[in-house]
């Protein structure tokens, strides 16, 4: 039995996990980058197969040049298949068992300074609706350390800009002070804010040009585009603006306890690697 002969019903075995359809498809493409690179270089097209192929397919991919993250992922795919394979009887050994991952290093979180987070707001077309809405989210991410799905969640019920603040996550959530620049922003956006083509207005406050809730996509290619026109060199996300505000309320002399709270951490662990970063450790 060949593993094209199974895909469509691992896919249903991953669909039935309440995966994502993208990450569903991640897994099959690399199952199937497998077994591809097998039929090719050892001319059998079967599901059992061992550690030698196995590893002999992840150098291959590092001849390649892919990253550790990317290899990593590869085998975790391959882990799931063989041990869903093994599990339904279609194998009789998981050759994946006991296969080490590669080491990562963790990447440290790029953080944009002052003058950088300037030249995007620069790049912002502040004349037009679109611009005003961009200036706002850009402002109240950086100003607030709110994360994207926060931002593209806020409520237009928990923004009050009478009360300069904003509240944000569910059940005890936690309310955050909105001053400046950024409050003067979410005013001027919060008085053009129009509703989708039936005059109707989402929950949320942030609309799409089409009056609906922004996707994480669109946000992401809309502040890709200002860094890019502000000549940013680096390679910055929407997460950037979050990882700034953190190392700059450490740099302002707040404690982590304060900026846990303000970033909505659970813990300190994740707290204190941006008071690593502002200390320079």
């Amino acid at each position: 039995m060949s593993f094209e002969g199974l895909a469509v019903e691992y896919s249903e075995y991953l669909a039935g996990l309440g995966m994502k359809k993208s990450t569903t498809a991640f897994y099959i493409k690399d199952a199937e980058g497998f077994f591809s690179w097998v039929r090719e270089n050892t001319g059998a097209d079967k599901l059992e197969t061992g550690r030698e192929e196995i590893e002999a397919y992840t150098a291959y991919l590092r001849s390649l040049g892919i990253s550790p993250a990317t290899e990593a992922r590869c085998i975790s795919s391959l882990r799931r298949f063989f041990r869903w394979a093994s599990m339904r009887g279609y194998i009789y050994f998981d050759p994946t068992l006991g296969l080490k991952q590669p080491k990562l290093i963790k990447k440290q979180p790029e953080i944009l300074t002052q003058s950088e987070i300037l030249s995007i707001l620069s790049a912002v077309d502040k004349k037009t609706p679109k611009g005003l809405r961009d200036r706002a989210m850009i402002e109240l991410m950086f100003t607030t350390g709110i994360s994207v799905s926060e931002l593209l969640g806020l409520k237009a019920e928990g923004v009050d800009t009478r009360k300069r603040q904003i509240s944000v996550g569910e059940g005890r959530g936690r309310v955050l002070k909105v001053t400046g620049s950024a409050l003067r922003s979410l005013k001027k956006y919060e008085r053009i804010r129009s509703g989708s083509a039936d005059g109707s207005l989402e929950e949320v406050f942030f609309l799409s040009c089409q009056g609906r809730k922004m996707t994480r996509q669109g946000f992401w290619k809309l502040f890709k585009s200002y860094a890019v026109t502000a000549g940013i060199e680096k390679d910055v996300s929407p997460e950037a603006l979050r990882h700034s505000f953190a190392v700059n309320a450490f740099l302002s002399g707040e404690s982590a306890e304060e900026v846990r709270k303000k970033l909505g951490h659970i813990t300190k662990s994740p707290t204190l690697e941006y008071e690593s970063i502002a200390s320079g450790k």
